[in-house]
């Protein structure tokens, strides 16, 4: 014969069935417990998430700046063209960034926090009503049945069982005695009616604590498969949520990339003319530098020709001497020693030009000597500006005939 094949069951009473009890409940304290930390790591991963699209929105917004003085493909804009596309583009991924970031925690919000809330506090809560009501229906049972089978101990409140248990040999005794054999049957079918009654609600009472019992046995039984597919459910919709949002992430990579592509080939160019463009500056900075080499050898030269003469050990500084009754003299000296030609020398090493205005035929520093009693003698550096109408200066930022 093969081998018989039985599920285990127990009665109520049953040391089992309170173990089973005990087992079932400490496992959804477990799942309910940890159902719940899920649910609140998950509305805190909301809150920062929300907050972080927040920031990358103001990011986004502060990248689409904009120099309102002047268009943006003027050289006076102080973005330029190129800077301002690149700084609007960013801050249009960037908006679309914060978007799939509010999307994603809106998903996981709803599909976590809220549906895993909801079934732990909902299980928790059934599990604890059934329970508690197939305790007290069985606790019911066991002391109706207790008063059955003990009337002298029967409670106030069920006078039917102890009246019918006690005065049952009190009667048949008493119509034993008067030899009444009629009323001693008809007594007998009323008080089998009455324990049949008392029995009858016993069995109902059982019926129903085994049906409680039923309903929390089952309720439990049941969790273990449909925590599977209705907590699975709610796992899965959170990875589509995740999904979605890589999936707009790609998508956005996608489009990003030609644009990025085309970016980085005119940031290539740019580059290429900047380093062109450096060039002459290069050069004339080398120039610049060979003028201050040569002014401080002529310093040093001058210095030291300077320490000889007081010394004694030269006798002269050039060809020409500096007469006080002659004029020219000092203007000679000048002559030689260049001072006047270094500014033309540093300005042909300059780079920076800018077109001059209409009718300005040249302009640039001279030295005007003051018209100030105060100050007969001295020289004031001013910029002035030669044109067709005659030559100006500019004093306080203001040109003056």
């Amino acid at each position: 014969m093969p081998p018989s094949t039985s599920t285990s069951s127990f009665t109520a009473d049953s040391p089992y069935y309170a173990t089973y009890i005990s087992t079932q409940q400490s496992r959804l304290d477990i799942l309910s417990s940890n159902m719940d930390k899920i649910a609140k790591a998950t509305r805190a991963f909301n809150e920062a998430g929300r907050s972080m699209a927040s920031a990358t929105h103001d990011l986004a917004t502060t990248c689409r700046v904009t120099d309102s003085s002047a268009p943006p493909d003027s050289p006076d804009n102080a973005f330029g063209s190129e800077l301002t596309s690149i700084l609007h583009l960013l801050g249009s991924v960037l908006t679309e960034v914060a978007d799939g970031q509010l999307s994603l925690c809106e998903s996981l919000a709803a599909s976590l926090a809220k549906s895993l809330e909801a079934f732990a506090h909902t299980e928790k809560r059934e599990a604890e009503r059934l329970v508690t009501k197939a305790e007290a229906d069985t606790q019911q049972y066991d002391i109706l049945m207790g008063r059955y089978l003990h009337p002298g101990r029967a409670e106030k409140d069920d006078e039917i069982v102890k009246n019918t248990m006690t005065n049952l040999k009190t009667t048949f005794a008493s119509m034993s005695r008067r030899n009444d054999k009629e009323a001693l049957e008809r007594q007998k079918v009323v008080n089998t009616a009455t324990i049949k009654t008392v029995l009858d609600g016993l069995a109902l009472q059982n019926c129903n604590a085994e049906l409680s019992r039923f309903k929390y046995l089952r309720r439990m039984e049941s969790l273990r498969e449909r925590r599977t597919f209705e907590l699975g459910e709610v796992m899965l919709a959170s990875l589509h949520g995740i999904r979605a949002y890589f999936h707009h992430a790609s998508d956005l990579t996608n489009g990003l990339t030609p644009k990025l592509t085309r970016l980085q080939a005119t940031q290539a160019e740019k580059r290429e003319e900047f380093k062109k463009q450096q060039e002459p500056w290069n050069n004339r900075e080398h120039k610049l530098k060979a003028h201050i080499g040569e002014a401080t050898a002529a310093v040093q030269t001058s210095t030291a020709l300077l320490n000889a003469i007081n010394e004694g050990s030269a006798t002269g500084v050039g060809t020409t001497l500096i007469d006080p009754n002659d004029m020219n003299s000092l203007l000679k000296v000048e002559d030689e020693s260049g001072v006047w030609k270094i500014g033309s020398a540093l300005n042909s090493s300059s780079l920076y030009s800018r077109t001059p205005a209409k009718g300005v035929i040249t302009e640039g520093w001279l030295y005007k000597k003051s018209t100030s009693r105060m100050h007969l003698h001295s020289w004031n550096k001013r910029w002035f500006v030669l044109d067709k109408e005659g030559l100006h200066y500019m004093r306080g930022g203001v040109l003056k005939g």
